[in-house]
């Protein structure tokens, strides 16, 4: 009982800002593919999806390595701590680097390289915040962490509200997304050094290595993962360009509401797991097999429902400049 009221209680704090933070972001989008409109706005859904696919590079898996043995140890929350931090300057030196490579050879427009540019700093930064979150994860504070989802989606809507006021184009919109990613990490920041304890740390060349050989088949199955989510939107790109980007877009960006409370209920459940499938296999296979179930009851419905009204969500949302994006829904 004590473990089910954990994860419910977890899991209601994340649903509830991921639900807060999703309304915020359903406001964000809207407003913005309505400004830009299908053009603009795929320039900047191909900043997303390209600097998407090297965030992952970005983590290699490393923030899930940092929940499951620090929510088994909390005496480790230092040393991943620093240790993740400086992993991670690294890899974001080689994603950038690969970044840059790309657009010179792909020789996208200038604006879209600037584009891509502000987009793949905000990650940069956003990738360092996660390593906190993983943090409050694994300690099971969750209220931290959903404190920061809904400002990160507050300060979002507030900026392209203001952007629109003063006409900003699509390089605006992406000085937007930097600014909201410092000042996230900021407080981040702050939470970590008031709420927990911080003891000192070394570079552990020895530590790293551990933790790359851990984690090297969860950072090659979130690239396949996230490849697979995204290069659809570098394909779209390069074979008939904005247009087309901004389509699909608009419907993919309405199936991310769709995933927001299996999401809540993985994050929430995670610790608990890695705590199981350390001390007991088969409360471990109980507490997967039940997990499936309310995921599968959760999938159907929201599945049927979005292919059937397909039509009349998307103009009502988007208005009549996107009714192909229809057809990308259903």
């Amino acid at each position: 009982m004590s473990t089910i009221r954990r994860i419910t209680k977890n899991t209601s704090i994340l649903l509830f800002s991921q639900i807060i933070s999703s309304l915020l972001g359903f406001f964000f989008v809207i407003y913005t593919a309505r400004y830009l409109g299908v053009e603009g706005f795929g320039i900047l859904s191909l900043a997303l999806a390209l600097t998407a696919i090297f965030s992952v590079l970005l983590d290699f898996g490393l923030n899930t390595l940092l929940v499951r043995d620090v929510s088994r140890d909390e005496s480790l929350t230092s040393q991943y701590f620093g240790n993740v931090a400086i992993m991670k300057i690294f890899f974001a030196l080689i994603s950038f680097g690969i970044i840059y490579i790309l657009l010179n050879f792909w020789q996208y427009s200038e604006q879209t390289v600037i584009v891509v540019y502000f987009i793949t700093i905000s990650m940069i930064i956003g990738a360092f915040t996660g390593i906190l979150y993983s943090i409050f994860q694994a300690h099971e504070k969750m209220e931290y962490q959903s404190v920061g989802q809904i400002l990160n989606s507050i300060l979002l809507l507030l900026g392209v509200l203001f952007a629109i006021s003063l006409k900003f184009d699509v390089i605006g919109f992406a000085v937007i997304y930097i600014i909201t990613a410092i000042v996230i990490f900021g407080y981040a920041v702050g939470v970590y050094f008031w709420k927990f304890s911080i003891s000192p740390f070394t570079m552990d060349f020895t530590f790293c290595r551990y933790c790359i050989e851990e984690t090297w088949p969860l950072g090659v199955m979130a690239i396949c993962t996230i490849v697979r989510l995204k290069i659809n939107t570098v394909i779209l790109y390069s074979l008939y360009g904005d247009v087309a980007v901004g389509f699909f877009t608009a419907a993919s960006r309405l199936m991310d509401l769709s995933v927001i409370i299996p999401t809540m209920l993985m994050l929430a459940a995670f610790p608990i797991m890695a705590q199981y499938y350390h001390s007991s296999i088969s409360s471990f296979n109980a507490f997967y097999k039940r997990l499936f179930k309310y995921l599968f009851s959760i999938a159907l419905p929201i599945g049927l429902a979005t292919t059937v009204l397909a039509v009349p969500i998307i103009n009502l949302i988007y208005g009549p400049e996107f009714k192909s994006s229809a057809d990308v829904l259903q």
